[in-house]
């Protein structure tokens, strides 16, 4: 006699790294697993919102996208970030359908574009862009410190980088003479 055994849900068990190209997940990712973009670009498909559980880290262009599966791209969709220490949850709402995903960074709501993958879906992506002219270091001085006459400006600056930030509050540096 022979015995039937049903198949397991397919499932990625060790994390996933995207340096270009895309990756569906059409299983389970559970929590504990961690998604990263390391590249300029990358797609993640997600057609098992339901047993993604995973974290998303490095998402920062426009180039790097969520494919959310299920989703069917409209005007009436919607996108919320909420920030608990570094991460938080990205919540995207489609009628009936609620998606949360948790991302490693620092971003804010306006930080999330919605757009029609081609096929009727959504994309979710982090349109920002760095200036590129000067090296990172030298845009890290100038944003936070403002040197003029020796001084910097006191205040607050956020400098986004792969879905992290920096920020600064009320730095005050001071040259010296050799006086």
């Amino acid at each position: 006699m022979k015995s039937c055994s049903r198949a397991a849900s397919p499932s990625v068990s060790s994390g996933l790294v995207l340096h270009a190209g895309s990756a569906t997940i059409d299983g389970i990712m559970a929590a504990g697993q961690t998604v990263s973009f390391v590249g300029a670009a990358g797609t993640l498909k997600l057609d098992d919102l339901d047993g993604f559980g995973a974290k998303i880290s490095g998402l920062s262009v426009a180039a790097e996208k969520l494919d959310l599966g299920g989703f069917a791209f409209s005007s009436d969709e919607t996108v919320s970030w909420t920030q608990a220490g570094t991460s938080g949850t990205l919540t995207v709402h489609d009628g009936a359908k609620n998606a949360d995903l948790t991302l490693i960074g620092t971003y804010v709501t306006a930080d999330f574009h919605l757009a029609n993958d081609g096929y009727g879906g959504t994309f979710v992506t982090d349109p920002r862009t760095t200036p590129a002219a000067a090296p990172a270091a030298t845009r890290f001085t100038q944003a936070v410190a403002g040197f003029g006459d020796g001084h910097a400006e006191a205040g607050l600056a956020t400098i986004h980088a792969g879905g992290r930030a920096l920020a600064a509050s009320s730095l005050i540096a001071t040259t010296t003479s050799g006086h």
